[in-house]
C-alpha cells in the first residue's frame, strides 16, 4: 500500500478543518485531525511553530506594504508597522488614523505619542512602549544584557551575554 493511499484514507476519515474545532470526543483539534488539546498532550513541534510564524510574518509584511507610505519608511519604522500588523492586523493598524497622519508628515515623535495613547497600549504596554520608542527614534532597541555573577578562578566577573529566548 502506498503512502499516498494511506494519506488519502486518513484525510477522508478525519476531514480537513481550517479552524480550531472540538472533535467527537470534545478535544480541541485542527487541520486533518491534529490534536491540540493540552490535557491530552496536544502541541506543536518547533518546526511547526516556525512554519506558522513564517507564514504569519509574510502576511503581516504583505498587509504593511498595502499602506502607500510604508515604502518610504526607514527599516526600523517599517519593522514597527509590520509588528503592529502582525499583532493587530492591517485593519487594526488602519484605526490609528492620527498615527498614520503623523507618519505621512514625518512626525514620528507625534506618531509614537498616538501609539501610546491607544487601547492597544493598555493591552500590551511593554510592546507598545518599545515600538513607540522605535518609531520616535528610528533606532533598534538596545538588546537586554543579562547581568549575572560568574565565578572565574576565585574572581567574580559580570556575564554580559545576551539572554537566550
Amino acid at each position: 500500500m502506498s503512502r499516498a493511499r494511506i494519506r488519502d484514507l486518513i484525510a477522508k476519515d478525519e476531514g480537513r478543518k481550517k479552524k480550531l474545532y472540538k472533535d467527537s470526543r470534545g478535544y480541541w483539534t485542527i487541520g486533518v485531525g491534529r490534536l491540540l488539546e493540552p490535557t491530552k498532550g496536544g502541541r506543536l513541534s518547533e518546526d511547526e511553530i516556525d512554519y506558522l510564524f513564517k507564514n504569519d510574518l509574510k502576511s503581516a509584511w504583505d498587509q504593511a506594504e498595502k499602506f502607500k507610505w510604508f515604502a518610504d519608511l526607514a527599516p526600523v519604522r517599517k519593522a514597527v508597522i509590520v509588528s503592529m500588523c502582525y499583532q493587530l492586523g492591517g485593519a487594526g493598524v488602519r484605526k490609528f488614523k492620527h498615527m498614520i497622519s503623523d507618519i505621512r508628515r514625518g512626525e514620528y515623535g507625534h506618531a509614537a505619542i498616538e501609539m501610546k495613547a491607544s487601547i492597544w497600549h493598555t493591552q500590551t504596554p511593554a510592546r507598545c512602549k518599545r515600538l513607540a520608542k522605535m518609531m520616535a527614534t528610528g533606532s533598534w532597541p538596545t538588546p537586554a544584557v543579562k547581568k549575572t555573577k560568574k565565578k572565574t578562578g576565585g574572581i567574580h566577573a559580570l556575564d554580559t551575554r545576551e539572554p537566550h529566548h
